[in-house]
């Protein structure tokens, strides 16, 4: 489970381990992912953003210092996403990375994969560090629960 950077990062591990065959990881939420997706719409739309903006994807992609083109950098890349574990992806429309998850699930799901995408159409990116404040915090929290419920049962 991962969000954001961190979303790139447990797609990357969920790979990792298929390929490894260990460990056995039996579900993945990623939510509002960083999957290495360039020039997309949400990234033009939503370029000057309030939480995440492009400059500052330019900025930690440069702090990442990895090669765009690596699937551990973009594990939308990878040469199969066959054979991973189940997924939750939920996106934020105000967010320069909702194209980034919605493409995520769309390759996921074009390589067998059961995946849920969860769009959240008024929410800004990082809205679930704030289930207080977002109005859509505490659903999305519970969406996660719900799915991690039924692939770990």
């Amino acid at each position: 489970m991962g969000k954001s950077a961190g979303g790139n990062l447990a797609a990357v591990v969920a790979l990792m381990a298929r390929d490894a065959q260990d460990p056995s990881i039996r579900h993945q939420a990623l939510l509002y992912p960083a999957i290495g997706t360039a020039g997309t719409e949400s990234r033009r739309v939503n370029a000057d953003a309030f939480i995440l903006s492009n400059a500052d994807m330019t900025k930690f992609g440069e702090y990442y210092a990895a090669d765009s083109a690596d699937w551990r950098y973009a594990p939308i890349l990878a040469p199969s996403l066959a054979g991973l574990p189940p997924a939750i992806t939920e996106v934020a429309e105000h967010d320069p990375l909702h194209d980034d998850g919605v493409l995520y699930v769309e390759a996921l799901r074009d390589a067998g994969v059961a995946v849920e995408l969860v769009n959240f159409p008024a929410m800004p990116h990082g809205f679930l560090n704030f289930p207080r404040f977002a109005k859509d915090g505490k659903r999305g929290i519970q969406a996660v629960i719900d799915s991690q419920g039924v692939a770990l049962a």
